[in-house]
């Protein structure tokens, strides 16, 4: 599932849990770095996006369902990260949620593609 693949990638707190306390640190950084490094790197480039899709050049013609979806994420994903830190989060811990749900988005933009 998307939990279990963020997971993978590394971008879940570690957690330092005993009894009834719960101690949450930083990322894990566990599995793949390269795939970690590239989705915190393009999570930096969401305060810059705009909310309307960008029109088709001749010739593209994408599923509509998975063009509605990828504006429907950048909408979410934009829209989160302007919370987080209207609520005073540090701008990389915002970043880092960011990657973490991008991760999960792209995992069920590859489960609608495998499912056809």
């Amino acid at each position: 599932n998307a939990r279990s693949f963020a997971a993978w990638i590394g971008l879940t707190p570690s957690e330092h849990s005993s009894g009834e306390s719960v101690r949450q640190g930083g990322i894990t950084k566990a599995g793949n770095k390269h795939l970690r490094r590239v989705l915190v790197e393009s999570a930096w480039h969401y305060p810059g996006c705009s909310p309307h899709s960008k029109d088709l050049t001749k010739g593209q013609a994408p599923d509509p369902g998975a063009r509605r979806h990828a504006a429907k994420g950048v909408r979410r994903l934009v829209g989160r990260r302007a919370a987080m830190l209207e609520r005073g989060v540090h701008k990389n811990k915002a970043n880092v949620a960011t990657a973490r749900e991008l991760a999960c988005w792209c995992w069920a933009i590859g489960c609608m593609v495998e499912n056809g």
